[in-house]
């Protein structure tokens, strides 16, 4: 139920970022965006119909196969990668976008997973970050929802 509010924000962040114009047939052509944490593809498959070049990655593996099946069917062409931010980074990959959805609440070392998320980008580039608040009431609306 979020994700299209979730969509509007980032979608108009980065045509903002990179002057484009989102009434136009594939507006982020030429951009290279990552999904760090991407699970079924949710944010990968509207950015790459927009014209993006999608990576999507996650280092739970078992979140790729239905990832990648999807796009598979909708004609969409996603690279979906089982890989961490920290091995991305040391191997030089560079992109415009970042998207970081949901995912340093679940990291081991949230420093070293944003330092790798940061040194993913390129010279101005737009990392998107969003992630739980840390209180009683947000955690326990996170395990009730996940179970619903």
């Amino acid at each position: 139920m979020l994700n299209p509010c979730r969509l509007d924000y980032i979608t108009s962040q980065i045509a903002a970022e990179f002057d484009r114009d989102l009434t136009q047939p594939e507006p982020f052509k030429g951009l290279r965006l990552l999904d760090m944490g991407c699970g079924g593809g949710l944010l990968c498959e509207p950015m790459s119909r927009l014209g993006a070049t999608v990576i999507g990655a996650d280092a739970a593996a078992g979140n790729l196969p239905v990832a990648r099946l999807h796009a598979e069917q909708t004609g969409l062409t996603i690279d979906y990668r089982h890989t961490t931010a920290e091995d991305m980074a040391a191997a030089g990959e560079q992109f415009d976008v970042v998207l970081n959805m949901e995912v340093v609440e679940h990291v081991a070392d949230p420093l070293s997973y944003l330092t790798a998320t940061r040194q993913l980008l390129k010279p101005g580039g737009l990392e998107i970050c969003s992630t739980i608040n840390r209180n009683p009431k947000s955690y326990a609306m996170a395990i009730f929802g996940a179970r619903w």
